[in-house]
């Protein structure tokens, strides 16, 4: 029987924000490969602010340090050896809001 590519079947991600450490999961990703064979997982696009242990995606900087709301895209390939399907995703980044308590007038 023919190799097949493996296929992926989720990729989740969560937003980030100034309470995200470095190191911290923010994802996962989850694969099979009808040949059972080992599957390895690489980091295509976004290797600058994230990094893959295993199938968890994890910061690697400190996020949401600015007001500004980002998105960063994340592209991830699976790989049986012979084949590597690709998945995007972007991950939203919630910046830093300050807030302004009004008090009522007596």
């Amino acid at each position: 029987m023919p190799n097949t590519a493996p296929v992926i079947q989720s990729l989740v991600v969560n937003a980030v924000d100034k309470y995200t450490q470095i190191g911290d999961v923010v994802g996962a990703i989850e694969a099979r490969d009808d040949e059972a064979d080992d599957l390895t997982y690489t980091l295509v696009e976004g290797g600058d602010l994230f990094e893959l242990d295993g199938n968890q995606i994890k910061a690697k900087v400190l996020f949401g340090q600015e007001p500004l709301h980002k998105q960063h895209p994340i592209k991830i390939a699976v790989s049986d050896g012979e084949f590597s399907p690709e998945e995007s995703v972007t991950v939203d980044e919630i910046g830093a809001v300050s807030y302004t308590h009004l008090r009522a007038h007596e």
